[in-house]
């Protein structure tokens, strides 16, 4: 099985600076108003052209951004923690271990989407 996400953005080229100078993507297609990024065997695909998709609409009442998180596991937490306070990515929970054997942090990501960013498993889960 392979699957990506697509998000629907308000603006194309911030959203390719954000993806590729934190998480290290990589564009792989753009044309027009559509972008196809990969970082190993993530794929990630943005398009802003949002308002014609079926699901969405000019009158929604949620904000971009609302009811997604986004959990993305990276080798060096702490190296996309500095590149975030660097891009002034805003923080909204410092680095803390967690239960499930893995630190993470939060932010505010592009678009509005809370994001945690996480490590990989460090310790035995606590919930196991």
């Amino acid at each position: 099985m392979k699957t990506w996400n697509e998000l629907c953005v308000t603006d194309l080229e911030t959203a390719i600076d954000f993806f590729c100078k934190i998480f290290n993507y990589n564009i792989i297609h753009k044309v027009n108003n559509f972008a196809e990024l990969h970082n190993g065997n993530n794929i990630l695909m943005l398009n802003d052209d949002w308002k014609s998709h079926a699901h969405f609409s000019e009158q929604s009442e949620l904000p971009l951004g609302a009811r997604i998180e986004f959990c993305i596991e990276v080798e060096d937490l702490y190296e996309v923690y500095n590149l975030c306070v660097m891009n002034n990515v805003r923080i909204l929970q410092e680095i803390e271990q967690q239960l499930w054997g893995k630190n993470d942090f939060r932010i505010l990501g592009l678009e509005n989407i809370y994001m945690r960013i996480t490590s990989k498993l460090l310790r035995k889960n606590q919930y196991e």
